[in-house]
């Protein structure tokens, strides 16, 4: 049996210490697959609702609802710190030799491989279009020494 979780990241009032902290619980989670979205209001969730009551709606970009994007600012994390924070994420879950171990066994399965394959396509048109090669040595070196 594969366990696999969703994690938003970036929700109304996240601070960077709250999505370090759902980095650490999906780590510490038996998990064989995570995926980190980001956070976007849909109309008429009460979520949406209440950002649009406060004023803070008017800075969305509703062109960018593909999780992979951020749509609105946490109000604590900027949109790049918060890609990086995203970044940082995926890397530090899958980059673990436990994990990788899992996803070897799980390479036989044709479906299990395009699903990793189109991921990783998906992520790294948005990582490279919002985050810098030195932004990338910035992650990758604190990851090795945390």
């Amino acid at each position: 049996m594969t366990l696999q979780a969703y994690f938003i990241l970036g929700y109304p009032g996240e601070t960077e210490n709250d999505i370090r902290k759902t980095t650490e619980l999906a780590i510490k989670l038996p998990l064989h697959l995570a995926d980190f979205s980001l956070f976007s209001p849909h109309p008429g969730t009460p979520v949406f609702n209440e950002l649009k009551n406060s004023g803070r709606l008017k800075d969305i970009d509703f062109s960018s609802f593909d999780y992979q994007q951020v749509s609105i600012p946490s109000g604590y994390v900027g949109k790049k710190k918060l890609k990086r924070l995203q970044l940082k994420a995926y890397l530090s879950f899958y980059l673990r030799i436990k994990i990788l171990f899992k996803m070897s066994k799980d390479f036989k399965n044709v479906k299990f491989i395009k699903s990793v394959f189109w991921k990783l396509y998906l992520l790294a048109g948005s990582f490279t279009s919002a985050i810098k090669i030195k932004d990338i040595k910035e992650i990758q070196s604190s990851i090795l020494v945390e």
